[in-house]
């Protein structure tokens, strides 16, 4: 492989692998000072309100699993990988990326396991970053908001984009807060902040849905720009199609071979594999 060839590949793999779950929940921020002084409302009643706006529990509890496919384009690269995401109840995740300069990545949780393999090999994702994918798989935390998290507060309004927001901090039962800001008249997401912790530390990562488009009585960003300042990356989602309660393969969220040997060879025997919803 040629050498620049070969170098923009390097780039784009570290790149799809601080993609995590971001797909679907962001940079100037001006204040809006006058807002302020207004009394704030309670946070639950905004973060209700959004599953409200976006079809309601009822609706929610209707799926059963989502396929969204589309692309993932990595701007100012030249760019752009062919994505795939499946997602079941309770907490079954698999995505798979591809491209001709980075090849075929995947990546997935099947309830305990999170891993990853790429053209740099195959990993078991353990620690923090194990724990935020995994809250990332939970497949009713919109509608199940309390469950996720154990504070959630309305800190302001600011600006956003050209939106009056309610700006949001949400702190998880187990990792960092993070950040959300609602359209005050529309009550959907405008802009999401929140810390990934990535083999590249901790960055913090900016999304920015739209486009929402209702499926099945629920509406869905079809659309995120994602950013992370601290490595100057940019990256656009975008959502060509997505279905529910589709007909899922026994086997999709069975961890891939290499991810089962290396998880016997940990010690934790052999894996349980999760059913298809």
């Amino acid at each position: 492989m040629h050498p620049w060839k070969k170098n923009t590949a390097a780039r784009a793999i570290r790149v799809v692998r601080l993609a995590g779950f971001g797909v679907a929940t962001l940079l100037f921020l001006v204040p809006k000072a006058a807002a302020q002084n207004d009394a704030l409302p309670d946070a639950a009643k905004i973060l209700d309100r959004y599953v409200e706006v976006t079809g309601g529990a009822d609706a929610y509890k209707e799926i059963r699993n989502r396929v969204s496919k589309g692309t993932l384009e990595i701007v100012g690269q030249g760019i752009k990988l062919d994505l795939e995401i499946y997602s079941a109840r309770p907490n079954l995740f698999y995505r798979r990326v591809e491209s001709d300069v980075t090849g075929v990545g995947e990546a997935g949780f099947d309830g305990r396991t999170a891993w990853e393999v790429s053209t740099h090999g195959a990993r078991i994702i353990e620690g923090e970053e194990r724990d935020f994918m995994a809250r990332g798989a939970q497949f009713d935390s919109t509608e199940n908001w309390r469950a996720q998290f154990k504070n959630a507060e309305c800190v302001g309004r600011e600006t956003i984009e050209g939106k009056d927001c309610y700006k949001i901090v949400l702190t998880p039962r187990a990792g960092k807060p993070t950040t959300r800001y609602f359209d005050v008249e529309s009550g959907l997401i405008v802009k999401s902040t929140m810390v990934i912790a990535s083999q590249m530390g901790d960055l913090e990562l900016e999304s920015y849905p739209g486009d929402w488009r209702e499926i099945d009585g629920i509406k869905l960003p079809h659309k995120s720009r994602q950013v992370i300042p601290a490595v100057s990356q940019e990256r656009v989602f975008t959502l060509e199609s997505v279905k529910h309660n589709v007909d899922l393969p026994a086997d999709r969220f069975k961890l891939p071979e290499p991810i089962r040997e290396l998880v016997q060879k940990a010690g934790e025997g052999k894996p349980t594999d999760r059913k298809t919803p």
